[in-house]
């Protein structure tokens, strides 16, 4: 009854999503994943819906930096997917789901401003799966203070209280006050 009720809501978006979820891994693949080495991961997972990541990231990556980036990339294609074939009313809500990713994003660039991070390592540490592109993550970390980056980043507002965490770091020097704020 209730899968009635989606599908003549948002039937499109809801067919869509529902082969999306048939390409998941199921509980029997993790368990085969759990008996292969690293490169029979790979080969197993460049066989399935991460192949073109795989195969794109795979000439500069390789071991679990090759996994974790193919995993993030399609994790970002997907939910970019979800936004672009859902109704405004869904699309909305995809995207708020995804300003967790954007919150982390904009933690992985102010802990490698703060720990002078060079651009390649932000770029593995990023899940683009929200607004924040890898560009503006790269764009923000070129910014001079955390403020410019907090108020560029458009993910929060520069508020009374992101204000007290900025000056609680300015004072103590630990990003630990943003990061909660965050």
């Amino acid at each position: 009854m209730n899968e009635t009720i989606k599908l003549g809501i948002y039937p499109y978006t809801y067919v869509r999503a529902t082969v999306m979820r048939s390409l998941l891994l199921k509980k029997e693949d993790y368990h085969k994943l759990m008996k292969l080495s690293l490169s029979g991961i790979t080969e197993f997972l460049g066989d399935s819906v991460y192949k073109e990541e795989i195969n794109r990231l795979a000439k500069d990556y390789s071991g679990l930096e090759l996994l974790e980036l193919a995993l993030n990339e399609n994790l970002a294609a997907s939910i970019r997917k979800l936004v672009d074939i859902s109704p405004d009313e869904v699309g909305m809500i995809i995207r708020q789901y995804s300003r967790r990713y954007d919150v982390h994003n904009l933690k992985s660039v102010l802990r490698a401003k703060y720990t002078r991070t060079d651009e390649k390592e932000l770029w593995k540490m990023l899940t683009p799966a929200g607004a924040l592109s890898y560009s503006d993550c790269l764009a923000l970390f070129k910014l001079d203070s955390f403020e410019e980056i907090i108020k560029s980043s458009k993910v929060v507002r520069f508020d009374d209280s992101m204000k007290k965490a900025h000056d609680s770091y300015e004072k103590n020097g630990s990003l630990a006050a943003i990061e909660t704020c965050l």
